[in-house]
């Protein structure tokens, strides 16, 4: 989606646009939730960095918010960076994300919007526990 490092402000809106059209034929939403979890690298990265880690730590990190002003303040810290000045900006806690740290900030920030949440809980535990909490509440 992103061919400039850092991108430009119309790359940027084009992705933006993007993403909210395949957000809407993605999401069908039934019932509003308050409690969102988000899993996977992006979330648990902008986590890290949040907390000013330098190394990933997955027991500080579990359970922690990012609200929809960190989202905002991540996507405008890093669309001024190139994927280079990510990496040594945040060291390892980015290592093999820094090509695509923003666009999934870009990412949780729209579905955030879609949503219309203000916060997710960060988890590690991926989405293979998820689908094991829904069956198991599925059997009751």
């Amino acid at each position: 989606m992103l061919s400039k490092d850092p991108p430009d402000e119309a790359e940027i809106s084009s992705c933006k646009s993007i993403i909210r059209k395949e957000i809407e034929n993605i999401f069908l939403i039934e019932e509003k939730s308050d409690e969102v979890i988000a899993v996977a690298g992006t979330p648990t990265t902008l986590a890290c960095i949040k907390k000013g880690l330098t190394n990933y730590n997955e027991s500080k990190i579990e359970g922690d918010i990012l609200t929809r002003e960190d989202l905002s303040d991540f996507t405008y810290q890093l669309a001024l960076l190139s994927s280079r000045k990510i990496k040594e900006q945040y060291n390892s806690v980015v290592n093999g994300r820094e090509d695509v740290l923003f666009t999934g900030t870009l990412l949780l920030s729209e579905i955030m919007n879609h949503l219309n949440i203000n916060k997710f809980t960060v988890s590690t535990r991926g989405v293979r526990y998820g689908a094991i909490i829904q069956y198991l509440q599925n059997l009751s």
